[in-house]
């Protein structure tokens, strides 16, 4: 999961595959929340960004009241964006991290990985009959040929 913040865009799951040991301390020493909380919270952010397509606007804004009522999912929150802003870089206190207009902060698609799209469509063999030029003769004194070579 990605986000983009006032333009700048930021990875999630890169910030939480490969922090340093310093970050996590330190991320845990002030913000009291660690990879465990992170964790803990996955299901929340996945409804609150994954599970949201589909729902009316009611819905979303209510989803969306419910999960920042919380403030342990907030302070959660503002770690992972912590995290995700230091880890490409920049050297940012918690409280910089969680101080902006949420209107500022856009939730960015992932991109499909082309291995797990759908093949290409191939197109369909023609039936043996409907070949030009080719009998089951050729064929057979083909694969007589290439054995013999061998």
């Amino acid at each position: 999961m990605k986000f983009r913040l006032n333009g700048r865009e930021y990875d999630i799951e890169a910030a939480l595959q490969r922090p340093t040991l310093l970050m996590l301390r330190e991320m845990k020493i002030r913000t009291g929340y660690g990879i465990k909380s992170i964790r803990d919270a996955a299901p929340k952010f996945q409804d609150l960004f994954g599970g949201a397509e589909g729902l009316s606007e009611e819905e979303k804004e209510d989803l969306f009241m419910e999960v920042v009522d919380d403030p342990d999912f907030l302070g959660v929150f503002i770690a992972v964006i912590w995290l995700a802003r230091r880890h490409a870089g920049e050297n940012l206190t918690f409280e910089e991290a969680g101080d902006f207009d949420i209107d500022s902060l856009e939730v960015v698609d992932d991109e499909p990985d082309p291995k797990d799209g759908p093949e290409p469509d191939l197109p369909a063999p023609e039936p043996e009959a409907a070949r030009p030029g080719r009998s089951s003769t050729s064929r057979t004194s083909k694969r007589a040929s290439s054995r013999t070579s061998s």
